[in-house]
C-alpha cells in the first residue's frame, strides 16, 4: 500500500492538505478491510444458507421459490 494519502480540507479557508498515511494508519486500514471482508463473507454465507433452507421447504411442499415467497408474504 504505497502512496496512500489522506486529504484534509479546511472548509473555512478552502485549504487542502494532502498527508501521507503513517504506518499505524495503514495497518488500521488493512485490519478494517479484513474485518469488513470477513463480515461480507459471513453475510453471504448466511444468505446462501437461508436460500438453501427455503429451497428445501419449497421442494418438500412441491412449490417453486417464487410460490413459497408469495405464500409467506
Amino acid at each position: 500500500m504505497d502512496n496512500i494519502n489522506k486529504i484534509i480540507v479546511n472548509c473555512d479557508t478552502n485549504e487542502i492538505a494532502i498527508i501521507p498515511l503513517s504506518d499505524d494508519e495503514l495497518k488500521t486500514l488493512e485490519q478494517e478491510a479484513i474485518k469488513e471482508e470477513k463480515k461480507q463473507l459471513t453475510l453471504k454465507t448466511e444468505a446462501e444458507k437461508r436460500e438453501t433452507q427455503r429451497q428445501g421447504i419449497a421442494d418438500r411442499l412441491g412449490l417453486t421459490i417464487d410460490e413459497l415467497k408469495i405464500l409467506l408474504g
